[in-house]
Formats: C-alpha cells, sequence, structure tokens
C-alpha cells in the first residue's frame, strides 16, 4: 500500500477484514463476495494500463479480462501468489495456460517459487519476479491478528523455547524431540492444527493458541532461542515467523527447506536442521553450554532481515516488475 501511495497509484480495497487465519469455506466465501464487489469498480479498472492484484482477486480479474470485461491489453501484476498444496497444481496449470499472458507479472517471495512455478505451469521465468516480505515495524507497533487471547505468563518459565504459526506446521515431530530434552518447550498454534489434539503432550512442553498478536511477539523476544519445523518441502515455509524471529536477535532452528535455506545459513544467523530428532538436542547442547557462538549468529540474524526485508529492498524488486510489463504499453 505505501509503495502505490509513493508512486501516486490509485487504490481499491475490497474487503477491510484482515483475518489471516480462516477455515477454506470462508476464504472460498470471501473470494466470491470479493468478485462481485470488483464488479462495481469496473469503470475504474477498464481505465487502467496495470493493474496490481494481491493473492487470489487475481483470479476473477483475469476471467474479466478474458470476458472482455476489462481492455484486452491490461497487465497484471499479481503480488504474493502462493501454492502451498499440489493436487492443485493441475487446475492452476490450466488457468495459467488460458489466462496469462506475456505482459503479466507474478511475484514471488522466494527464488525457489520463482523456479517451481515456471516448471510447474509453463510461465517464462522473465514473467515471475522475486520479492522480499517486508518486516519494519514501527516503535511500540502492535501488529494485528484477530486474536485477543492472554499468554498465562505465570504459567510459563524464565527460560523456554519457542514455536508458534499455523500453515504447515509440524508441531508432532517437535514435541517428540522435546520428550528427550531437559528444557521447557512453548507453542502458540492454531485452533486449525487440529492435529496437536491427538498428541501425548509432556511436562516441559506448554501449549498456548489464539493468543494475541502482542504475547505472541513477547514470547519471541522472551525465549532462549525459536524452532520451525515445516511438514513438506513446498510454498508454506513460515517465512514471516523466520523473519520475525531473525529481527529480534533471537536465533532461529529450522527445517531444511529450499525456501528456508534462502534465509538462513547453517551456523552463521541460524541453525538448518535435516533430521529434527537427532540434530536439535545437539544444537540445543550446543546453546545451553555457549559451544555455539549465538552473539554473533543473532548479530548476522538481524542484518540479514535489515538489508533484505526492507522496504527499499521490495521497492527495488517490485520497480522491476514493473518495468517488465510497462515495456508493452510504450
Amino acid at each position: 500500500m505505501e509503495y502505490c501511495i509513493d508512486k501516486e497509484i490509485k487504490t481499491i480495497i475490497l474487503n477491510r477484514d484482515m483475518n489471516s487465519i480462516e477455515p477454506k469455506w470462508v476464504l472460498v466465501y470471501r473470494l466470491i463476495t470479493d468478485s462481485i464487489e470488483s464488479l462495481s469498480h469496473l469503470k475504474e479498472l477498464r481505465s487502467a494500463d496495470t493493474i496490481i492484484s494481491v493473492s487470489y482477486i487475481t483470479v476473477p480479474l483475469l476471467f474479466f479480462r478474458k470476458l472482455g470485461l476489462l481492455k484486452k491489453q491490461i497487465s497484471f501484476i499479481w503480488e504474493g501468489f502462493f501454492l502451498h498444496n499440489q493436487k492443485f497444481f493441475s487446475l492452476f496449470k490450466k488457468l495459467f495456460r488460458h489466462l496469462f499472458r506475456q505482459n503479466d507479472a507474478l511475484l514471488v517471495y522466494s527464488q525457489f517459487e520463482r523456479d517451481l512455478y515456471s516448471q510447474s505451469f509453463n510461465i517464462n521465468i522473465s514473467n515471475i519476479h522475486y520479492i522480499p516480505l517486508v518486516f519494519e515495524p514501527k516503535p511500540q507497533e502492535i501488529l494485528f491478528n484477530q486474536y485477543t487471547k492472554k499468554a498465562d505468563w505465570d504459567k510459563i518459565p524464565d527460560e523456554f523455547y519457542f514455536s508458534g504459526g499455523y500453515s504447515h506446521r509440524d508441531y508432532a515431530t517437535l514435541i517428540e524431540v522435546f520428550r528427550t530434552i531437559d528444557a521447557t518447550l512453548v507453542i502458540c498454534y492454531s485452533g486449525m492444527n487440529t492435529e496437536i489434539q491427538s498428541i501425548d503432550i509432556p511436562a516441559n512442553v506448554i501449549l498456548l493458541h489464539d493468543v494475541s498478536r502482542e504475547d505472541f511477539a513477547e514470547l519471541v523476544r522472551r525465549s532462549k532461542a525459536c524452532l520451525l519445523l515445516i511438514k513438506s518441502n513446498s510454498g508454506a515455509a513460515g517465512q514471516l515467523f523466520v523473519i520475525e524471529v531473525m529481527y529480534n536477535n533471537k536465533i532461529i532452528i529450522a527445517s531444511s527447506t529450499d525456501i528456508l535455506k534462502e534465509m538462513i545459513t547453517h551456523r552463521e544467523n541460524g541453525f538448518i536442521v535435516n533430521d529434527p530428532i537427532l540434530e536439535i538436542p545437539l544444537i540445543i547442547k550446543d546453546i545451553e553450554e555457549g559451544v555455539a557462538d549465538v552473539y554473533t549468529m543473532k548479530r548476522k540474524a538481524k542484518e540479514t532481515i535489515l538489508s533484505v526485508n526492507c522496504k527499499r529492498n521490495y521497492n527495488h524488486h517490485l520497480n522491476q516488475a514493473f518495468r517488465t510489463v510497462t515495456k508493452y504499453h510504450n
């Protein structure tokens, strides 16, 4: 939004509901209502040469162009495309074949996804652009989420390890790891992580769910280190969690996925694990005994986020995408 304001780009907000985690039927319903709402803005949309659209509202807009409701020569910049479930890849391959054009651009949040979607959907790699997720919180700023529950700090010890978030988390393996570790693990999960309900929780694992954003951030800040295990090597990689952890000068111990390896260099600004059961106890032992150079790793973690996940870098990459599509309008 700030980019559009700086560039004096007209903005249309279809939905002010900022809830980030919802059941799939709610997301589908919201997409339908947003699609209907966008029809009331056809006059404004028709006047554009380039439309930046965020998330899956782009799909109905591409259909509108295909049906002639929008100018045929309009270019789309689809920001924030990601597809976690490979069972939908064949569907999106057909959608891109029929709806995506040479004068369009796809914006993704990792180089891994750039290569993956180019190969999977037969899109020219020059039409897919990497842009970084931006994390530049203002002093005392409270980032939004829909949850209001407060953490019971009296039940949380002074020293603990922390993991949190919803998408694609492998909490079952993480809990299994901490059965063998003499340390406290606090997990802040979503009520939609239903697999946790069937797990026998050991005494050194504390479960919280759907806590407020400010308490989630405080858990990151108070922790000795943070852990992120991901179920598979897909688009759902917990990037925002890793960015917040590293920004707050905390050690991150994370799964060896292609996306996370773009952010974390093993034993330089964090830890990457291939075998969590075997490796995490050894890493935590190194942290507890002071073997790992924690101070240097924390400093480099913060430096990574300040240089990569900043508005200046985001603007640079988005400008490149703009140049790609606007050359077709000259």
